[in-house]
């Protein structure tokens, strides 16, 4: 067994944590006298970025010398989408995923923004790739939209903020996670 190997167990459990909690809570999420259609696309773009970040650790393998801050450097990902999985699904005694969506908004898109700001260095810190390249404008797009979410209360700006995402992530996957490691090697 590689470190590389070794290493993805402890990324994959808590990836996996963080997704199991997601899907544990789709039924409340899609229950038809709770829904809230903002709230269901962020659960399926938060889903989705599950799946990248798992796509995109493949990268990693190139690392040739792991440290324990190589390694927690790695483990930011899935740690912040945990955060941010939770703030999304927790409703506690909320009675409509809106009411929660709004309240909790700053908890889900701060991590959100974070990751995204996070995934634009970490190939730099691990992998010594440039930051600015033409690949990452989907996530700096998404990280100010990310941001202008938090601050705002507006519900069309969420909705419309919520659709671009689903659009930018599209776009990005078509043009540069197709290949595993998510086009950091490119």
């Amino acid at each position: 067994m590689t470190l590389f190997e070794y290493l993805s167990v402890a990324f994959s459990i808590v990836l996996s944590l963080s997704a199991a909690q997601i899907l544990s809570s789709v039924r409340a999420v899609l229950a038809a006298d709770r829904r809230y259609w903002v709230h269901v696309g962020w659960i399926a773009v938060t889903l989705y970025a599950h799946v990248i970040i798992w796509w995109e650790f493949w990268a990693l393998r190139e690392v040739e010398h792991w440290t324990l801050m190589s390694f927690m450097v790695a483990l930011i990902s899935p740690g912040l989408l945990f955060v941010a999985s939770n703030a999304l699904t927790d409703a506690g005694t909320t009675k409509k995923w809106e009411d929660h969506y709004f309240a909790s908004r700053g908890s889900f898109f701060v991590p959100m923004a974070t990751l995204l700001l996070y995934s634009l260095f970490r190939d730099a810190f691990l992998l010594g790739n440039p930051v600015v390249v033409l690949r990452n404008l989907p996530e700096v797009a998404m990280t100010i939209l990310c941001l202008i979410a938090w601050r705002s209360t507006d519900r069309r700006l969420h909705g419309g903020v919520v659709l671009v995402n689903l659009g930018l992530i599209v776009a990005g996957s078509a043009f540069t996670w197709l290949d595993p490691g998510g086009g950091s090697l490119q």
